[in-house]
């Protein structure tokens, strides 16, 4: 009987083990896929700039020829956009990368010409516009919501309930043992049922086993089935102590994480404003190309900033559902 049920709890823990590798692989492709979207939109960003910076070079060269800027201005313009050129380059670079490292974790032909939507979805969209941790603010509720949920503990749990069942398979060895056997025979010179049943045979017979020294073999497994279990019961402890780690950790995250996106968000207008108050000035003579050129660079890394905090946000949140155990894997099969 304990060798049926510790191959039964075997099963189950491979069963459940599948269904977290099952997670994880959802969880992974995930975050490769949001890699791909957030450097398709900094790529955008990175477009703008060019674009920006080439309008304000002719601009520039044309009040050059009318006297009202020095030369100076045009060379200082020309590096800039020549930065900017160099800034796309490499941001193209950064949107083909993430889609090879995605399509072979996926294990299709990285070579092959994958188009992705640069659109926000409305699950997406929603977690942006409303504070995700509304519907998670209690941190130790959700460390015992994961405890609950997490498949990989149900199968630790049967890890060990498994080691314990092979312990008391190895204690069995103490015992005698009684084995049966029962044989029926017939034989003849023609391949005939009469002939056959001329003659016929029976043996029965009983095997009694009793172990009287068997050179400490039984209790060397004994104890190494023992260790199995306080080895899988160290695990267990483990993997729940690393679970209210991961979730500590994203939920502080996330909470940061809300920060940012309003801070993002507000440093993103500022930073146009004021990139277009420093063109009015450059514009009547009262300021310089070099407060133009830094208020645009602001403007810039403000808006890099609120792309890659958004994606981070939603990246977290799928995050915290994946350490909580309830990331639905089967809505992508």
């Amino acid at each position: 009987f304990a060798n049926l049920s510790k191959n039964k709890n075997n099963y189950k823990s491979a069963r459940l083990s599948l269904e977290r590798e099952k997670q994880n692989i959802v969880f992974q492709t995930i975050g490769l896929y949001y890699t791909v979207i957030n450097a398709q939109q900094l790529l955008k960003v990175k477009e703008k700039d060019l674009k920006w910076n080439k309008r304000n070079l002719e601009t520039i060269i044309e009040r050059n020829k009318l006297g009202a800027v020095t030369l100076a201005d045009v060379y200082s313009q020309q590096v800039q956009e020549g930065n900017a050129e160099l800034a796309l380059i490499q941001a193209k670079n950064n949107v083909e990368i993430a889609k090879s490292n995605l399509l072979y974790f996926l294990g299709l032909n990285v070579l092959k010409n994958y188009k992705f939507t640069n659109a926000l979805t409305t699950e997406e969209q929603k977690i942006l516009k409303e504070k995700f941790t509304n519907d998670y603010n209690e941190l130790s509720i959700l460390v015992r919501q994961a405890l609950q949920h997490r498949i990989d503990l149900e199968s630790a749990r049967l890890a060990i309930q498994s080691a314990k069942d092979a312990v008391t398979i190895a204690w069995a060895g103490n015992l005698p043992s009684l084995n049966g056997m029962f044989s029926y025979n017939l034989r003849g010179n023609e391949f005939s049922w009469t002939n056959l049943q001329k003659s016929r045979s029976y043996f029965a017979g009983l095997t009694l086993r009793i172990p009287i020294f068997s050179g400490f073999s039984v209790e060397n497994r004994i104890e190494l089935a023992k260790v199995n279990v306080e080895n899988a019961s160290v695990d267990l402890t483990n993997l729940q102590r690393q679970i209210t780690q991961n979730i500590q950790k994203t939920y502080l995250d996330l909470q940061a994480g809300e920060k940012n996106l309003e801070v993002s968000r507000r440093n993103v207008k500022a930073a146009e404003e004021n990139r277009k108050i420093a063109e009015e000035k450059y514009t009547l003579g009262s300021g310089t190309l070099l407060d133009v050129l830094i208020a645009n660079s602001n403007y810039t890394n403000a808006r890099t900033n609120r792309i890659n905090n958004e994606f981070n946000y939603i990246v977290l949140s799928k995050q915290l559902k994946y350490y909580l155990g309830v990331l639905n894997y089967k809505q992508y099969e």
